[in-house]
């Protein structure tokens, strides 16, 4: 993906269409990032941490940057 920045985040749900993130604590709002905007990097597993690849302007867009 072109323009991207790497980020782990806490992966607290996960529907067909999107992840449920957090940053730090598991008990922070969760954000959602759409499945089809986004590539996780690791075995998305609810209640592990995952890396994601995230395009930059979606990233700033939800203040994970």
């Amino acid at each position: 993906m072109a323009d991207t920045v790497e980020l782990r985040l806490n992966l607290v749900a996960e529907t067909a269409m999107a992840y449920g993130i957090t940053e730090d604590d598991p008990d922070d709002p969760v954000i959602w990032l759409p499945k089809s905007r986004v590539e996780a990097l690791d075995r998305a597993a609810v209640g592990t941490v995952v890396r994601f690849d995230v395009p930059e302007w979606l990233a700033i867009d939800k203040g994970l940057v």
